[in-house]
């Protein structure tokens, strides 16, 4: 048996190897799904370990809250928020740590199929050459960045560590000569198989490479399977058809492709065959400048069209055909091509996903390198007393192999870093796709000062995004472009034509709430209330960034009651919501109820932790109620923590039309903290300098 202190040697240099290629995404911004899964999830953001927050965990899809969906890895990002909130560092650690060990329990499941019947006749350094740098190469392959580098996809690699680490144990409870140990093992893989389905969907097919690795690696018959295991795979089976079936087969939406991609199940079953050969070549051929999130793919619309269709289907025929071929010769081959195959079934057939995503090969690539260094292996050892020149240019070529490898994967996540990389990155990658155009024209504007910001230019990035080709997406990808175009028109005033592209956005997506959000904002800013109460109506769902608007918009159209209802409609989930509050104290104050406004706004000072306008709107209050004590305990706050120029420029801010809550009284609140700031330079006492 391997030494444990090879075991330990393995495992510290995996984890120092990985920790060092990915210590540069530590402070990799959030991007693109992170912020609907995450960063704008409620339900994640965890802030007591209670049952009833734990729960509310495992329902956290925006769109269907009474769905499971993916619990354990939910249940992990909200232990992030819990303990971290917004704060990136914590959630790549736990990234890398994910990886770090599922490339240890690649290395453990691998030394473990050296001591299954087929290849139990290999030495020692065959066995530990090949686990270990197969490890390796997986784990620090640029293929991997999407599933550790892009936080929310900790989904994936999560599942497929609870996924590793069930095989791992299949392969020691098939060994074991122990009952015992052998029901232990079992009842491990069992937590792990649910686990990893837990963390997400593909954990699904477990059962089924662990039936492969009984054909491969102990001699399954078509009959029957050793009767120690056979119990084993039948409820493993029987349990994966009840999770398909309550799962997936009855929500029947996942197949719902008219209307809203851009391509029909039929062409993305033709497609696929052309993505996995593109998967297999970058993973072979990891250079980092071909690794994006977005890819050009051009659709196949039948299998000629485009030609190169009919040939991936042939060639994939044919590795396929190379795997039953050499079952008995060459079994880690035969097991690699098959367990790639079978693991990309989920996401790389006919369920309407993207049609390309570099982290789905995160679990199918497992073993991929396995046979290559297996074979490797075999070579170093030939060549060794053959030729002595050809064996140090073998050690050559795999320390250069995982250098040139490593330092893809540590460059390609520089592009990482903040989102505007990324998207800009994109762009030059995939020219011809429109995704990259419209969201680095939406991260660029969101992460500038629009004060200087050339809008017009960044207003051409997105026209000429309407030009480019819909790759594998959303059919109404314009949707996107014409709210980033109203957007830009906002920033610079011209609220017309703002409302000119938000209604062509509307018209293309009439259920999109974004939208309808901000054509509602726009009717603000034109004075237009009601027209802005209407548009609101139409929202199919509303959170609590919904209810608010639609709270200010009824202060705005004088209706206070359904504001005040509107904002305790908030405020029973979320008691402390800053927005909620601001409203209810500026409604009681339109009401003339000056006691219960100061009351709310007291409370929306405390949770802003001192807002402006929150004091400007207490100040407002008070003068309202001919209250100077309270005018004067408030302006002598606002005085004590903020200059003069701050507060100008906050007034500047308050300039109509706006879209915050009305302040009656804005040029004596001005005026009176002008003279108090006077007052209070005048009372300085100025040192007498004649002695």
């Amino acid at each position: 048996m391997i030494k444990s202190k090879n075991h330990l040697l393995t495992i510290s240099l995996l984890s120092i190897i990985i920790a060092i290629i990915y210590s540069n995404t530590l402070n990799s911004s959030w991007h693109f799904d992170d912020y609907e899964n995450i960063v704008d999830n409620r339900k994640i953001h965890m802030s007591k370990l209670t049952l009833s927050s734990i729960r509310d965990t495992f329902y956290s899809l925006n769109n269907n809250p009474n769905k499971l969906y993916r619990p354990v890895a939910c249940f992990t990002f909200a232990l992030n928020w819990y303990f971290g909130q917004d704060s990136v560092v914590g959630y790549h650690v736990i990234n890398i740590l994910i990886h770090i060990i599922s490339a240890i329990f690649l290395y453990l499941a691998i030394l473990q199929l050296f001591f299954t019947p087929l290849l139990n006749q290999y030495d020692y350094s065959a066995k530990y050459f090949t686990a270990l740098l197969s490890a390796c190469l997986w784990a620090i392959n640029p293929i991997q960045i999407q599933a550790i580098t892009y936080i929310v996809q900790r989904m994936a690699s999560l599942s497929a560590m609870f996924y590793i680490i069930a095989i791992y144990l299949y392969l020691k409870g098939r060994l074991t000569v122990s009952r015992k140990n052998r029901i232990f093992f079992f009842i491990a893989i069992f937590i792990a198989y649910l686990l990893s389905f837990g963390s997400k969907q593909n954990g699904v097919m477990l059962p089924f490479s662990l039936l492969l690795i009984e054909v491969i690696f102990f001699n399954f018959t078509i009959k029957l399977p050793s009767k120690k295991t056979t119990w084993f795979i039948l409820l493993l089976g029987v349990f994966t058809v009840s999770l398909i079936f309550i799962t997936e087969l009855l929500d029947s939406s996942i197949f719902d492709i008219p209307g809203k991609r851009s391509f029909t199940i039929y062409q993305r079953l033709l497609t696929q065959p052309r993505v996995i050969l593109f998967y297999i070549s970058q993973i072979l051929y990891p250079i980092a400048s071909r690794f994006s999130i977005v890819h050009d793919f051009e659709i196949s619309t039948s299998a000629i069209s485009p030609i190169s269709t009919a040939i991936s289907i042939i060639v994939i025929i044919s590795i396929i055909g190379i795997g039953f071929l050499c079952r008995k010769r060459l079994p880690l081959l035969s097991f690699a091509i098959f367990f790639f195959f079978l693991n990309h079934l989920i996401e790389s057939t006919i369920l309407p996903l993207e049609m390309v995503f570099e982290h789905r090969n995160y679990l199918p690539s497992a073993f991929i390198f396995t046979p290559i260094i297996f074979i490797l292996h075999q070579m170093v050892g030939y060549y060794r007393n053959n030729n002595i020149i050809i064996f140090l240019m073998l050690y050559l070529f795999i320390s250069g192999l995982i250098t040139v490898t490593g330092t893809a994967t540590y460059l390609r996540n520089f592009d990482w870093i903040t989102e505007e990389s990324l998207w800009l990155d994109a762009m030059e990658k995939a020219p011809d796709s429109d995704r990259g155009y419209q969201n680095y024209s939406k991260v660029f504007i969101d992460s500038h000062d629009s004060r200087t910001l050339n809008f017009d230019s960044i207003f051409e990035v997105i026209r000429k995004s309407l030009d480019k080709r819909v790759v594998g997406t959303f059919i109404n990808r314009n949707v996107i472009a014409y709210n980033n175009m109203g957007a830009i028109r906002s920033y610079q005033k011209r609220y017309k034509e703002a409302l000119y592209y938000y209604k062509k956005s509307l018209a293309l997506a009439p259920d999109k709430n974004n939208s309808i959000v901000s054509i509602s904002k726009v009717y603000l800013m034109l004075n237009e209330h009601k027209k802005a109460l209407k548009i609101l109506s139409k929202l199919r769902t509303k959170n609590n960034h919904h209810l608010n608007l639609y709270s200010l918009t009824f202060v705005k159209n004088g209706m206070f009651d359904k504001s005040i209802e509107v904002s305790n409609k908030i405020r029973v989930k979320e008691p402390d919501d800053y927005f909620a509050l601001l409203h209810l104290g500026s409604a009681y104050k339109m009401k003339g109820n000056y006691k219960k406004s100061k009351h709310y706004l007291q409370h929306a000072i405390r949770v802003s932790n001192g807002s402006l306008l929150a004091y400007f709107n207490m100040l407002d209050t008070c003068l309202l109620s001919n209250d100077t004590e309270c005018m004067d305990i408030y302006a002598d706050k606002i005085l004590d923590r903020f200059t003069l120029k701050q507060i100008l420029k906050e007034f500047d801010e308050l300039k109509e039309p706006n879209l915050t809550v009305p302040i009656s009284k804005k040029n004596e609140i001005l005026l009176y903290l002008k003279d108090l700031t006077v007052k209070r330079y005048s009372e300085i006492k100025v040192p007498d300098e004649s002695h």
